[in-house]
């Protein structure tokens, strides 16, 4: 971790050490979540804090309240703009009225994998293995085939053209993401 480290100090981002595995068992039974084992690698040696980043540590009563209104936006921004959502026929016949198509989504977010904030609007699902993803509003795309190429993308060490798909469907068994790896557009 220390290219890492390195990295983020050249972005000006600072660091603290990493969470002990209390202090994750603690943020997952918080938050009601469970953290990916990448996820639990990286930060279990260091806690990025600042400059769009989370802090874990703060279990602060605003800061957790900040952390779980971010957990809870993609969710919001899907319900919010349901109509513009093409319907994928994965998800079964299309509902007939638009009444109908927001309680299917919403039925679909709720089965659909927690979303794990990174960095700004990048999220790590909440499973063993994943990509990280970019949602914003509801437009949402890869962001980095793990949590390691996502920081190499992030910050510039690798280019967002370069993510190996191929990778991501083969090695993350992307069939497992509901809802958040479908086409919604």
């Amino acid at each position: 971790m220390d290219w890492l480290k390195l990295l983020l100090k050249q972005k000006g981002i600072r660091w603290e050490c990493g969470l002990k595995e209390i202090e994750i068992a603690e943020l997952e039974k918080l938050y009601n979540i469970e953290f990916s084992d990448d996820w639990k690698e990286i930060y279990s040696k260091m806690l990025p804090v600042g400059l769009g980043f989370y802090n874990w540590r703060d279990k602060s009563e605003s800061n957790v309240a900040y952390i779980k209104e971010i957990m809870q936006q993609p969710y919001l921004d899907v319900l919010e703009n349901y109509n513009e959502i093409q319907w994928n026929s994965d998800w079964g016949d299309m509902p007939n009225s638009d009444d109908e198509k927001f309680l299917k989504i919403k039925l679909l977010l709720k089965n659909a994998p927690k979303l794990i904030p990174i960095y700004g609007h990048r999220y790590l699902p909440a499973i063993k293995k994943a990509p990280v993803i970019s949602v914003h509003n509801i437009d949402i795309i890869y962001y980095g085939e793990n949590l390691i190429d996502y920081f190499f993308i992030e910050f510039g060490l690798k280019n967002w053209k370069n993510i190996d798909f191929n990778n991501i469907n083969n090695i993350n068994n992307i069939n497992n993401i509901n809802f958040w790896m479908d086409d919604l557009y």
